[in-house]
C-alpha cells in the first residue's frame, strides 16, 4: 500500500474538496503530530467542519498520527530552511517512515523536496491523478479544482490549466 505523508494545508484541502474519502480507500495516510495540532486540534477549537471530519477519520484509524523521533533532524531542517513546524515534521516523518510520497502545498517545502529528491505532490495534482485513474469522474474533478480555487492559494493560471487538463 502506498504511504502518503501530508502537511496541514494539503490535508485540509483534501477534506474540503472531498478527495480525501477516495485517498483513504487505497493509500495509507500518515500525518505528524504537528499537522494534527494545526489542521485538526486548532480547527476543532474554531468549530471548523473539516477539522471535525478529519478528527473522526483519525479516531477511525483512516488517518494515522505519528510523533516524530528525530528532533535533531527537525531542528536542522527548520533552522536551515525556515519551514513551518507542520511541514518540517512531515518531512522528518517521510524520512523516518520511508513514505512513498509527500503531499505538500507549501512552496518552501516543495523547494526542499526538489533539492533533496523527495517525491511530492500537490492537492491539485492529486485531483488530476485520481481523474486520470478514473477514480473520480470529469464533473467531480472540475468541481474539486474549482473548489481549490476558492479554498487554496492557487493562482488562477494553475486552476485554468488544471481544468484544461481535465478537458473542459
Amino acid at each position: 500500500m502506498i504511504v502518503v505523508i501530508s502537511d496541514a494545508s494539503s490535508l485540509i484541502l483534501l477534506e474540503k474538496i472531498k478527495l480525501l474519502k477516495y485517498m483513504i480507500e487505497n493509500t495509507k495516510l500518515v500525518i505528524p503530530n504537528a499537522v494534527y495540532d494545526e489542521a485538526i486540534k486548532k480547527g476543532i477549537e474554531k468549530k471548523y467542519i473539516d477539522a471535525i471530519e478529519l478528527d473522526k477519520k483519525t479516531k477511525e484509524g483512516k488517518i494515522k498520527v505519528i510523533l516524530i523521533k528525530d528532533k535533531k533532524k527537525f531542528d536542522e531542517i527548520k533552522t536551515n530552511f525556515n519551514l513551518a513546524r507542520g511541514e518540517t515534521e512531515a518531512i522528518v516523518l517521510y524520512y523516518e517512515k520511508k513514505g512513498h510520497i509527500l503531499a505538500v502545498d507549501d512552496l518552501k517545502a516543495m523547494k526542499y523536496c526538489d533539492y533533496y529528491n523527495i517525491p511530492f505532490t500537490t492537492t491539485i495534482n492529486l485531483v488530476l491523478d485520481y481523474f486520470n485513474k478514473r477514480t473520480i469522474n470529469k464533473q467531480e474533478a472540475i468541481e474539486m479544482i474549482k473548489n481549490l480555487g476558492i479554498y487554496g492559494r492557487y493562482k488562477n493560471e494553475i486552476i485554468f490549466y488544471a481544468i484544461k487538463q481535465i478537458g473542459e
